[in-house]
């Protein structure tokens, strides 16, 4: 077993993001980390901190299939 933990977006950005596009992940979990990994795009744009931002990112989690809570 293998435990890998991430303590910064950099981190996402240049190991995480990298590896799965590398070894791309099947089925739904590979719908999901393109989802992911737009998520961490945003961020890195600092999309995150503007309310207008957070919205889009909220509004285009809503297409899938998120609990009702984050909604």
């Amino acid at each position: 077993m293998l435990k890998y933990s991430v303590a910064s977006l950099n981190e996402l950005s240049s190991i995480v993001i990298p590896q799965f596009k590398k070894y791309p992940l099947l089925t739904q979990k590979g719908a999901d980390f393109l989802f992911f990994e737009q998520i961490v795009e945003h961020m890195n744009k600092g999309a995150h901190l503007t309310a207008n931002g957070l919205k889009q990112i909220i509004k285009a989690s809503m297409n899938t299939g998120l609990s009702e809570i984050i909604k």
